[in-house]
């Protein structure tokens, strides 16, 4: 969907100063009482005490966190903003696959690429996807189904925050069908083949962040060794 026209919210001194800073987060106790009548799931635009521009975010009534910028630079989300954020994040990490010979990487990382509460792993041509901020994924869908298919990801499937016991599916969003996921996953690393578990594992499926650790201890470990999965 094209981003919504953002509604007008004032902010106090304080907050202003904050989100001058580029502090990406404003807490429900810092908003006044016209934050209640604002729809869920609403952009906002963002002004200071004196009016000053500050940033569009997005409204969010069931967290502690009601307001997450999602852009400090933009009067006016433009139609390709997702689609932008999407691509750069996926540039910036390809520097990971050739350093470690993987085709797996984290693909989005939240409020660092700008996109808060998401959190998107790759393995191989399949994708884990988590909307820690569930207002964001309407939002953004069709940007994410377009840049997914450009990169040939064949499966994005998208993870709940919990997951249920003995849940054995996932929904794809490339299709909105739930589809049965039959664990594990195996993806490159090294000369490794590693499994990856997205119903019963932790985060998307694997510690991704830990290839350097491995990589390291790959050097004192003789072929007929066993040592914990990192």
């Amino acid at each position: 969907m094209t981003p919504t026209t953002p509604i007008r919210f004032q902010v106090n001194k304080r907050v202003a100063l904050a989100l001058k800073k580029r502090h990406p987060w404003i807490y429900r106790g810092q908003c006044s009482s016209a934050l209640d009548a604002i729809p869920v799931g609403s952009l906002v635009k963002l002004f200071g005490p004196t009016n000053e521009f500050l940033g569009i975010g997005l409204y969010e009534p069931y967290s502690a966190i009601a307001i997450r910028v999602l852009s400090f630079d933009h009067t006016e989300l433009p139609v390709d903003h997702f689609d932008k954020i999407l691509k750069k994040a996926w540039a910036k990490r390809q520097n990971k696959i050739s350093k470690f010979k993987t085709n797996a990487f984290r693909w989005v990382h939240g409020e660092a690429d700008g996109l808060p509460g998401l959190t998107i792993d790759v393995y191989g041509h399949t994708a884990i996807a988590v909307f820690h901020l569930e207002t964001l994924r309407p939002l953004m869908a069709e940007a994410l189904w377009r840049i997914a298919k450009e990169f040939d990801l064949e499966k994005l499937y998208l993870r709940p925050r919990k997951v249920p016991a003995e849940h054995k599916q996932l929904v794809n969003l490339l299709t909105g069908i739930e589809e049965i996921v039959k664990e594990p996953l195996w993806f490159d690393e090294q000369d490794w083949s590693l499994p990856c578990f997205p119903l019963t594992g932790q985060k998307t499926g694997y510690y991704l962040d830990l290839r350097e650790l491995r990589t390291i201890l790959a050097r004192f470990v003789k072929p007929d060794q066993s040592v914990l999965n990192l």
